[in-house]
């Protein structure tokens, strides 16, 4: 019974590697969070509770349906994605991974158009603009 459960207990190592390697943001997480997500794959609230682990700087997003539209702060800042990303029948390493690319493209995006209002706008008006 040992030999049968170091056996096991490699393949799950293997498992959990390779998982790593699709995205390496699984690095930051324990062996047994990562075990709990993949699990867990479907059930997005377990996901959302170690999203600050794999994101710095977001504690949540918001889903609708089967998609990720917003991200938000431990400030309490919501910021809208440039488009939803799918979470239905993928794999939840897949997702996260379009995630990722999409929070860098909505960043992008708003650092541009800051800058634009910056420039158009002038310094005073644009440090006293709210958002919205």
């Amino acid at each position: 019974m040992n030999t049968k459960l170091e056996i096991i207990g490699n393949r799950l190592d293997t498992y959990v590697e390779t998982k790593r390697l699709a995205f390496p943001r699984f690095y930051f997480l324990s062996k047994e969070d990562l075990i709990q997500i993949l699990s867990n794959s479907d059930d997005k609230a377990i996901i959302s509770l170690h999203l600050k682990s794999l994101f710095d700087g977001i504690v949540s997003v918001d889903f609708k349906d089967d998609a990720v539209f917003s991200m938000r702060s431990k400030e309490a800042e919501i910021v809208e994605l440039t488009k939803p990303v799918k979470t239905g029948r993928i794999d939840v390493e897949k997702w996260l991974f379009n995630l990722t690319e999409i929070m860098k493209e909505t960043v992008s995006k708003a650092l541009k158009t800051g800058q634009k209002a910056y420039t158009d706008d002038g310094r005073k008006d644009w440090v006293l603009q709210h958002p919205g």
